[in-house]
């Protein structure tokens, strides 16, 4: 029976029949990193944060506090206040630094769609991303490149985004190293929901 392409509209010779119109799609193969599921209607994507950029920064952690001892021992041989005071400032941000680098070791991003909801949760350690979406409101996922340029060279990252109803968006994951991980979790979420694959202008292509 004839049916029409959920993409283009073109009509086609059955429901599972491939569309001439349309430009061919490659299916992307799962990176080793991401683990996918499918159980009982449910699906579920996970993946840890651990990467060498980790162990740079473990690196980078023990350089900034080896630094803060030697200025508190050159403050405290001076008998300075302001120094000590000063410091305080590095030894916040070096707690900061301390909790971002502990939390590429430890933590992992689960989505789980099921029950009508879509679920980001970062975790164990907190973090800011958590989402909770009616999957009726999902519709377009699309992934985009972020080029970053610092004196240290080019940084590339892809993260997973989200067009909802009413005009609204959001970014499902970020920070992917790895094009394949960000286009590979877009094309396991739209074909568990059944959304068809539309062009979006600032998305990295298939």
């Amino acid at each position: 029976m004839p049916t029409g392409c959920p993409s283009c509209g073109a009509e086609l010779p059955a429901a599972d029949a491939e569309c001439a119109a349309c430009p061919p799609q490659s299916p992307v193969r799962p990176p080793p990193r991401l683990a996918v599921s499918t159980e009982g209607g449910e699906l579920r994507i996970e993946w840890r944060w651990l990467a060498w950029t980790a162990y740079l920064m473990a690196i980078v952690c023990a350089i900034w506090f080896v630094f803060l001892g030697a200025w508190y021992l050159l403050a405290a041989t001076a008998g300075s206040r302001t120094l000590m005071v000063f410091a305080l400032l590095h030894v916040a941000a070096g707690v900061v630094l301390i909790y971002a680098t502990w939390a590429m070791f430890v933590n992992h991003t689960r989505i789980t769609v099921a029950g009508g909801r879509l679920r980001v949760d970062l975790g164990p350690l907190p973090w800011p991303g958590n989402r909770d979406i009616p999957t009726a409101s999902l519709q377009q996922l699309y992934c985009e490149e972020h080029v970053k340029v610092t004196r240290g060279g080019t940084t590339t990252t892809y993260s997973v985004r989200a067009r909802i109803t009413g005009g609204g968006g959001g970014e499902l994951a970020t920070g992917l190293t790895d094009r394949d991980q960000a286009l590979h979790i877009e094309q396991e979420i739209e074909r568990h929901l059944g959304i068809p694959d539309q062009p979006v202008a600032s998305e990295v292509p298939h």
